[in-house]
């Protein structure tokens, strides 16, 4: 979500299996899409600048990623940073814009000894500090900026559980928020910053989860089944989440009468 609320920006793509992501941006509730990137590439985790003019997002292409910005309108491309791409079993989104327009918040590659942490960008010259180096196959994922900026929610996985951290900006302060025995897919601050949505499989499917920071037990907030990678606007009282249901599906053969019978 933009800061007022009223702009919306996602990651799409067609349903070929050749088809990469595109950003696109949409205006709230009713606006048209408008596609701003199509390149060979896969554009993902857009994130809004705080004036609303820019839209950052990650390119991804073989063992690389680059952060980009453009204009939120369309237009020129520009890359911030570049830095190793994150590779795990459960890439999640990993990018988000700090409210004072300093720092971006983002997922980058493991090291040999690492694997994938968060990272702050600076956004006027694009230098990258590493602030968490957890060892492989343990990975840190899907970055998100508190609303003064000065704190990073982020979902820890490891071959055990997947839970919630916040750290300071600085990577100070780490700290274990939630102590899940089930699977987390994106969380998203409150605009009060006290409080968060998440995503987690506590009832077999996926629904979204509200809780304290400092305290309290997680509350279901939507229990639509499938629901994933929330994401609370800043104002205008709005949430916007993904849907992927499982698809099965009964396939059906004929079975001739000389069908040679299965050996013994």
């Amino acid at each position: 979500f933009s800061a007022d609320g009223n702009r919306l920006a996602y990651a799409q793509r067609g349903m070929g299996g050749g088809d990469v992501f595109h950003i696109v941006v949409r205006r709230l509730p009713t606006g048209a899409p408008q596609q701003l990137t199509d390149g060979a590439a896969n554009d993902t985790s857009p994130a809004w600048s705080p004036d609303g003019s820019s839209v950052a997002f990650v390119r991804t292409q073989e063992e690389r990623a680059q952060v980009m910005i453009l204009p939120a309108a369309g237009g020129s491309e520009r890359v911030l940073a570049e830095f190793a791409a994150p590779r795990g079993d459960q890439s999640l989104p990993g990018l988000s814009w700090a409210s004072d327009g300093k720092l971006l918040a983002a997922t980058i590659g493991g090291e040999e000894k690492h694997g994938p942490g968060m990272a702050t960008i600076d956004a006027k010259s694009g230098a990258v500090k590493r602030l968490t180096s957890p060892g492989p196959p343990e990975g840190d994922w899907d970055p998100e900026f508190s609303p003064d900026g000065q704190t990073i929610l982020f979902t820890r996985i490891t071959p055990e559980n997947t839970n919630l951290y916040t750290c300071e900006r600085d990577g100070s302060n780490l700290r274990q928020l939630t102590f899940e025995n089930h699977a987390i897919r994106g969380a998203s601050w409150m605009p009060n910053g006290r409080e968060l949505i998440y995503s987690a499989d506590r009832n077999r499917d996926f629904t979204l989860w509200r809780m304290a920071v400092n305290s309290g037990s997680p509350k279901a907030t939507l229990l639509s089944p499938h629901a994933q990678f929330p994401a609370v606007a800043p104002a205008g009282n709005k949430i916007a989440f993904t849907e992927s249901p499982t698809v099965s599906a009964i396939w059906r053969a004929t079975v001739g009468a000389n069908d040679a019978a299965p050996a013994a």
